[in-house]
């Protein structure tokens, strides 16, 4: 058999604020084992840019040549020498650097030549996983592959590659990925923290090591390390799953680390710890909250809102109870409750309760809204939705069929009495998801139930954009979700609608963005429509538009409005009550509200009572 090895190490990167130390030391040791195990040199492709010079020099003295990190100098070397491989070889793949995994799961290796603007330079690992599968690659057949990067650059702008890969084969992959919380995690010998225990475990293997066997011991390794905390994701050519390891980084936040340790060690899942965070940074209307890393930095974001106090705060609290109250942690909530008895004031833990009962009565109806080629409406399909996103169970709706403006306004009306013989239309926030094909809509301007009031004037009705909204990610996706955290980091007395107008680009500053041309009905508004998706397409999360010429200039009093909120999440409910208010509102634009809270389609469970 025949071993071959990718080893990658990058401490030095472009961008100043991205070395690292450890990973080019990281590289050098698992070559050492990778020459001690057999591997011949010039069968080890070995990239490094160490912020030692001397790093590299024993492994060069061995024979392995020292190539460079930029996505170049890696790619080309992948694809032009391993698909020469034997029949039967076996692979080694290591990583040490700055990676993440964008929001279509995909493992991404940043290359020493990555910037914002070139921010192609960055290495796909989960294709390249799956190209090693093709019969491109046809004598690998076995590949133990070590990823072990700083996982803090979630929000960098990435533009991987995406190709569509050929039929792929079976193989015996064992893939670990390993994400520290917070930072590059390192152990005491100046490597990284997985890296440490990797090596200990490699170092048991004479030759390249059984895939099964390395798992168990590495297994036993982690669950008895001591060293700072990290995920670990853990794939095969079939499925994938992730744990947690080692230890936290205790922080002067007391309160937050024991949670952050009892969920931990709860086996609260990542995915229920998430959606209950985005559900409380909802209720306080806090969009900052949002820019938080990792489990950790999340519960430490929560226990930072509002003033510090020895104990837990309002918003962890709320954060707690809405964990309770998750059918999936039943087996739990006796441990969660104690936590919270030591930790909260029985005044604060009063006022979450009662807030919540509250948010429980408002709901959201959401109307998914389908159209023609031409603009014209074809279909409504509601959902109804309760405040932290799960379904309100025992009302589901068919699709309704339209045929014209009216019918639109019948159909929503239908839903309406339906709710409101049930009292679920008194709370409720209505939002339509749909293509820009449909923005010269006027949606506020539908009937409401009361006798001449519009649905704007009753309800805070939003609009959104469909694939914001739908588990479809795209590449102007990630455009959207830097502009609004971006624009997250402001006050909102910073903030101001800025006019944008047909074919502008977006000012690189954080806008909320009104369009100054009408949107209107029918062919005439085509120009129109385009101009928004292009605003859209360059990330705008905030789009207000008027849908007819005569309306009246709304950057000032829109300016007014959110300078006059604590939060932009209060925005869609203080437009309502101004359009209650006065009447010359009530005729102005539609409202496009994206933030990446609201995914109602995302699978929830749904809440149970205290």
């Amino acid at each position: 058999m025949t071993k071959r090895a990718v080893i990658v190490g990058i401490e030095q990167y472009k961008i100043d604020d991205m070395r690292v130390s450890a990973p080019a030391a990281n590289a050098v040791a698992v070559a050492k084992w990778a020459l001690a195990i057999g591997v011949l040199p010039n069968n080890i492709y070995f990239f490094a840019t160490a912020l030692d010079a001397g790093a590299t020099a024993e492994i060069e003295k061995a024979g392995v040549q020292v190539r460079g990190t930029t996505l170049r100098d890696i790619d080309t070397v992948l694809r032009e020498e391993l698909p020469g491989a034997e029949d039967g070889s076996a692979l080694l793949f290591y990583w040490s650097g700055h990676g993440m995994t964008d929001n279509k799961g995909q493992r991404l290796l940043f290359c020493s030549d990555y910037t914002e603007i070139l921010r192609d330079r960055v290495f796909n690992a989960s294709l390249f996983f799956r190209k090693l599968r093709t019969d491109r690659y046809p004598g690998l057949r076995r590949m133990l592959a070590l990823l072990d990067v700083c996982g803090t650059n979630s929000k960098l702008p990435v533009e991987p590659a995406s190709y569509d890969v050929d039929q792929v084969f079976p193989r015996h992959h064992r893939i670990f990925f390993a994400t520290p919380e917070g930072g590059f995690a390192i152990a005491a010998t100046g490597q990284g923290a997985f890296t440490y225990c990797a090596l200990k475990v490699m170092n048991t293997f004479f030759d390249f090591p059984d895939l099964e066997t390395f798992k168990r011991r590495l297994d036993t390794e982690l669950d008895n390390s001591q060293l700072d905390r990290f995920l670990l994701s853990i794939g095969t050519e079939k499925d994938e799953y992730e744990r947690f390891v080692g230890i936290a980084r205790r922080s002067d936040d007391q309160i937050a680390d024991d949670l952050t340790e009892l969920v931990m060690a709860l086996g609260v899942s990542r995915s229920t710890l998430e959606r209950h965070f985005l559900a409380t940074a909802r209720a306080m209307k806090n969009d900052r909250l949002l820019l938080a890393q990792g489990i950790s930095g999340m519960i430490r974001e929560l226990n930072g809102v509002g003033e510090r106090v020895p104990r837990a705060t309002y918003a962890i609290v709320q954060f707690v109870l809405r964990l309770c109250g998750d059918p999936s942690n039943a087996k739990h909530k006796s441990a969660l409750k104690d936590w919270l008895s030591l930790h909260a004031t029985e005044a604060v833990i009063s006022d979450a309760k009662h807030e919540l009962e509250v948010e429980r009565s408002r709901k959201f109806l959401i109307f998914d809204v389908q159209a023609d080629p031409n603009g014209d409406l074809k279909s409504l399909q509601p959902f109804l939705r309760n405040f932290d996103l799960t379904e309100v169970q025992g009302h589901v709706f068919d699709s309704i069929p339209v045929q014209s403006w009216d019918d639109t306004g019948r159909a929503v009306l239908s839903v309406l009495k339906k709710l409101s013989a049930h009292q679920l239309a008194d709370d409720l926030e209505i939002h339509f998801v749909l293509e820009p094909i449909a923005f010269d809509w006027p949606f506020h301007r539908l009937p409401g139930l009361k006798q001449d009031y519009q649905l704007g004037e009753e309800h805070a009705v939003v609009l959104h954009y469909g694939p914001r909204v739908k588990p479809t990610p795209t590449a102007a996706r990630r455009a959207w979700v830097e502009r609004f955290n971006a624009i997250s980091k402001l006050s909102v007395s910073e903030l101001c609608w800025t006019p944008c107008r047909p074919g502008q680009s977006l000012p690189r500053q954080p806008i909320l963005c009104l369009a100054t041309a009408a949107i209107k009905s029918g062919p005439a508004g085509s120009p129109g429509k385009k101009a928004l998706n292009s605003l859209i397409q360059l990330g705008a999360p905030y789009l207000y538009w008027p849908h007819d010429d005569n309306e009246p200039d709304a950057e000032q009093p829109l300016t007014e409005l959110v300078r006059g909120l604590a939060t932009l999440a209060e925005v869609p409910q203080a437009l309502s009550q101004k359009r209650i208010a006065d009447a010359g509102v009530v005729q102005s634009g539609s409202l496009l509200w994206d933030q990446p809270t609201f995914q109602p389609f995302a699978k929830h469970s749904e809440k149970v009572d205290e």
